[in-house]
């Protein structure tokens, strides 16, 4: 199923929206808070438009232990919504380096079929992609609050060697 592996690269994104509300906080001391890897470990068909999609987050956390909840995203290739994904409410501990799983459901779009996602993945290129996200924040003891980003380059959270 060599095509199906190709259109992973497009779901990956899904860890992205992880990362991104890591790296884009304020009540926690984030500067000391990074996303060293992320990796798909596995994903599930469950109809032509869906999957299930289990990652880990390689995060180092040199501040407080905090929550990431009702994390919700948006992944836009040149201007046209693709995907939405939810992701599964993630605690990272305190002073840690650590591996988190990571679960989250992807819905491909009203309009988008998987063989415009098998298209695309052929000729993959981040700096074509967006993500929106949205999520809540809560610093352990702390007030959750809601956190909102647009637009994103999808580059902006890959590694660069």
């Amino acid at each position: 199923m060599r095509h199906g592996m190709k259109a992973v690269h497009i779901f990956s994104a899904a860890a992205v929206l992880v990362a991104s509300v890591l790296l884009c906080g304020g009540c926690v001391n984030f500067s000391k808070v990074g996303v060293s890897d992320m990796k798909v470990r596995s994903y599930t068909p469950k109809s032509f438009s869906s999957l299930d999609m289990k990652c880990e987050l390689s995060v180092e956390n040199g501040s407080q232990e905090f929550t990431v909840s009702s994390l919700e995203g948006t992944i836009v290739h040149q201007g046209r919504n693709m995907a939405n994904i939810s992701i599964d409410p993630v605690t990272v501990l305190a002073r840690t380096s650590a591996v988190y799983p990571v679960h989250g459901v992807v819905r491909l779009e009203d309009g988008v079929s998987l063989l415009n996602v098998i298209s695309l993945a052929n000729g993959f290129k981040p700096e074509e992609y967006t993500v929106n996200v949205s999520g809540i924040l809560q610093p352990k003891g702390g007030a959750k609050f809601k956190i909102s980003r647009k637009d994103v380059p999808l580059t902006f959270f890959m590694k660069k060697k």
